[in-house]
């Protein structure tokens, strides 16, 4: 057998390829049109596109530690070892886990990809909410505005969403199914 002839190898090709091409596509657009901290309001009291650098983890997370780069390199090497472990011993009825672990795969390969080019991730999606409801939550403490995100941060929020419903709803719901059918014979 070829090392795409399973279905599911084929579909993390796809996915990771095109998680992958759509982040750093979008992101060398934003670097390419948009100046660094530059924003352009796309949707009023919902939405910008910014041009950020994280160099550090989800919301900035290590961006001052020195040696974030090696941790960060090890952590998603790991992380590629376990997602594609994971991936390589699927069962054919775990079609959502496929699609879940492939976009993990694709996300994190997306914003690897930045943090060796360009020794951090940029991001550039920042949704707020605007108007006296954004008034009214900062006067409160709270934050009106989302941190930037990208392409490969979707892909990420996504596979961790289908992991969780696969683990959550479906596995239960197999092994319920499973128990229902040894009880009756």
């Amino acid at each position: 057998m070829t090392l795409l002839a399973h279905p599911y190898r084929r579909l993390l090709a796809v996915v990771v390829l095109a998680a992958v091409a759509l982040d750093q596509g979008s992101k060398a657009l934003i670097r390419g049109e948009l100046p660094m901290h530059a924003r352009v309001n796309v949707v009023p009291g919902l939405l910008d596109v910014v041009h950020a650098q994280n160099p550090g983890a989800a919301w900035g997370i290590m961006r001052d530690v020195d040696h974030r780069m090696v941790v960060f390199t090890f952590i998603t090497l790991i992380a590629f070892a376990v997602l594609l472990g994971w991936h390589r011993r699927l069962k054919p009825d775990q079609e959502v886990l496929a699609l879940g672990l492939s976009l993990l795969v694709g996300g994190a390969a997306g914003n690897f990809l930045d943090r060796l080019m360009y020794r951090g991730v940029t991001d550039f999606i920042e949704p707020y909410i605007g108007g006296p409801l954004g008034d009214t939550l900062l006067r409160s403490g709270w934050p009106s505005r989302f941190p930037a995100f990208n392409v490969a941060d979707m892909a990420i929020t996504c596979g961790t969403g289908l992991f969780l419903f696969h683990v959550l709803v479906l596995e239960p719901r197999r092994e319920a199914a499973a128990a229902a059918a040894e009880e009756a014979c």
